[in-house]
């Protein structure tokens, strides 16, 4: 009996034992399963990582060809504000010198008229002398070299007028050119 006791007491035993063995089988499946299914999700993450810092990669290229891009746009922009700024300055000092030669030309064009008064009263005078040195004694040489004079004068006087004239009308052409 007692042999039967203890042989009951081992299978009990071994029966706990492999049901605790069968238990700690499933256990291990179950980690097994789980390790595996967390290795899948391991794989799938790294996958995903690399896609990830891939794109990451491309991102930070294009924003490096953008922050370029934008430099250089900037640059270009200094530079045609400056080219703007100095194009303004030559703008202004066009204007200046426009105005300068306008003032010139209308300066000059009041000299002409003065000029061309004062060759009218010349010649004027130059032909009351000659009435006079008509009526007066052809033979007397001061009263023809003061004719010869004046007739120098008024042909120094035309040919000034002329030239101031001719002056005149060339500086309004270049003005009008130069607009």
């Amino acid at each position: 009996m007692k042999t039967q006791v203890e042989l009951e007491a081992l299978q009990e035993q071994l029966r706990v034992r492999k049901e605790k063995q069968y238990q700690l089988m499933e256990k291990l499946q179950g980690q097994e399963e789980a390790k595996r299914q967390a290795e899948d999700q391991v794989s799938g993450m790294e996958d995903k990582l690399r896609v990830l810092h891939s794109k990451n990669i491309e991102v930070e290229t294009q924003l490096q060809v953008e922050t370029r891009a934008k430099r250089s746009q900037e640059d270009s922009n200094k530079k045609l504000t400056i080219d703007i700024q100095n194009l303004s300055g030559q703008n202004k000092e066009l204007s200046v010198k426009v105005e300068k030669s306008e003032q010139e030309r209308l300066r000059m064009e009041a000299e002409a008229r003065d000029s061309g008064e004062q060759l009218r009263e010349m010649a004027e005078k130059v032909f009351q002398l000659l009435e006079r040195l008509k009526l007066a004694e052809l033979g007397k040489t001061r009263s023809m070299e003061a004719l010869r004079k004046k007739e120098q004068e008024m042909i120094a006087m035309k040919k000034k007028n002329t030239r101031l004239i001719k002056e005149s009308t060339k500086e309004g052409k270049a003005r009008v050119k130069a607009e």
